[in-house]
């Protein structure tokens, strides 16, 4: 039901007991059918997806991947915030996002004190259209697809610094004009570096 908040944790059994988890809620905005089912839809919301452990992911392995239709592009690619944790400042540009504007173009960003930035063409996604987007990093190449095909790679090594932001989709927690205009669908953030074969699975 859109304006439903949703409340969840998730506990661990370890020997000595059960170490209580993070408690993590979500409100919904928009509900759309999509082709396969229900997805979300933004225009000025997000969902807050906390700053579990499991979501503060470093080194040198990381998968960001979602369906995306945009009802219209930001102006800039770094506007529209598909998954963001981000966290800036001067030797401190930590955590990690996927994000798509300028006329269809598609980034993907890791930080390590400083950007690890790569961008697609613009022009690569219209409006009103279905994509899978992915960005990958398995520690010595970053890889962007869109339906599974390769449309950016740079290889280097660095290690990826936690970011104290919590996870969002569909916005930032930077700014408020870094909103994702459209509906997104089955996100998923991985602690690996999928391959491209992975991702077209």
């Amino acid at each position: 039901m859109p304006g439903t908040t949703y409340y969840w944790r998730v506990d661990e059994v370890i020997p000595v007991g059960t170490a209580t988890g993070q408690v993590w809620s979500f409100t919904t905005g928009s509900v759309v059918t999509d082709t396969i089912g229900t997805a979300l839809l933004f225009d000025s919301d997000y969902i807050d997806m906390g700053n579990g452990a499991s979501l503060q992911i470093v080194g040198q392995g990381i998968t960001l991947e979602a369906w995306i239709k945009a009802d219209s592009w930001q102006p800039n690619v770094w506007q529209g915030s598909i998954i963001n944790k981000e966290q800036q400042g001067p030797g401190n540009d930590n955590g990690y996002m996927i994000r798509a504007g300028n006329n269809g173009q598609l980034n993907f960003n890791l930080g390590s004190g400083s950007w690890n930035e790569l961008n697609s063409a613009a022009g690569s996604m219209q409006t009103d259209i279905w994509y899978h987007v992915a960005g990958s990093y398995n520690g010595s190449e970053m890889n962007l697809y869109i339906d599974g095909v390769a449309v950016g790679s740079s290889n280097g090594a660095f290690n990826m610094r936690n970011s104290s932001a919590r996870v969002r989709v569909g916005s930032s927690q930077v700014s408020p004009d870094r909103d994702f205009l459209g509906t997104i669908d089955e996100v998923r953030i991985w602690n690996v570096g999928r391959t491209q074969a992975q991702i077209q699975q």
